[in-house]
């Protein structure tokens, strides 16, 4: 359906509008370490480029204009096909997973650790294509106010994956690879002496997006709040209803509406900190 659609002013205008609330003074307890939201970029696509909004200069590519101040826009021609599959939604990281090659050929660099990603559709093509799912009666992203929640949403994704993956320090990192070679060559070690961090669970990670969108949308986007809270209540209602009430476990999003929830709710000003800071066994 949009496989041939090019962006608008106005399409860039929402993801300008998305970032910028990212940087609110009203978000800074969620993204409070700047210097890692500083490193996500953003990326759109339609048939003809891929758009790149970043914080970090890149001379190599061709420039367009921004409205943000510490934002710069590029553009890089493509030749793929950008299906509605990539267009309906965001996420964090880049997909079609083509656009990965792209952007580091162009770079000259595979520089993957330092770079994070945050990649999806132009909202012309989202909200219509939201309004045609017919297997979501109370789908939440139909309008303005819930694209530009996706992009919050998905920026907590990146947020919460760089926060996790810093506090492990490398050395941590090097003295459990070297216990781990030694436990397959048959040696014995004493576990209690050796501080074991449990892996990033990325459940975690979309409870951590969940109530980053959601804190948002009780900031700034009222109807977007009731959208969701009515959706989710419909949810819970047809789980009960059913008895199939282990079937939130199947899905994420989900599983993360009903959790981020109850966390939301328990800790309206930590719960950040408390989805943040790792588990030890």
């Amino acid at each position: 359906m949009f496989e041939h659609y090019k962006a608008t002013q106005e399409d860039f205008a929402a993801i300008e509008e998305g970032i910028k609330t990212v940087w609110h003074p009203k978000l800074n307890f969620v993204f409070k370490n700047k210097k890692l939201t500083e490193k996500v970029i953003v990326v759109s696509y339609d048939c003809e480029n891929i758009y790149l909004w970043s914080q970090t200069k890149f001379p190599k590519l061709k420039p367009f204009k921004c409205s943000l101040k510490q934002y710069f826009a590029y553009q890089i021609s493509h030749q793929l096909k950008i299906s509605d599959e990539y267009q309906l939604g965001w996420r964090a990281g880049l997909q079609p997973s083509e656009l990965i090659w792209l952007f580091f050929s162009k770079m000259k660099t595979d520089d993957y650790e330092s770079t994070s990603f945050v990649s999806g559709g132009l909202i012309t093509p989202f909200i219509t294509l939201q309004k045609k799912m017919k297997d979501r009666k109370n789908n939440p992203y139909t309008t303005y106010e819930s694209y530009l929640a996706t992009i919050v949403h998905e920026f907590g994704h990146a947020y919460w994956n760089q926060k996790m993956f810093a506090s492990y320090k490398k050395q941590d990192v090097r003295k459990i690879l070297v216990r781990a070679e030694e436990c397959y060559k048959g040696q014995q070690i004493i576990l209690s002496k050796l501080k074991i961090p449990l892996p990033p669970d990325y459940n975690i990670s979309e409870i951590f997006a969940f109530c980053t969108e959601y804190q948002a949308a009780t900031l700034f986007w009222p109807n977007h709040k009731k959208a969701i809270d009515q959706d989710s209540f419909s949810r819970i209602k047809s789980f009960l209803k059913t008895g199939k009430v282990n079937t939130i476990f199947l899905s994420a999003h989900y599983f993360a509406a009903i959790f981020g929830k109850l966390i939301f709710s328990a800790y309206p000003h930590r719960w950040p900190i408390k989805l943040l800071f790792p588990k030890y066994f």
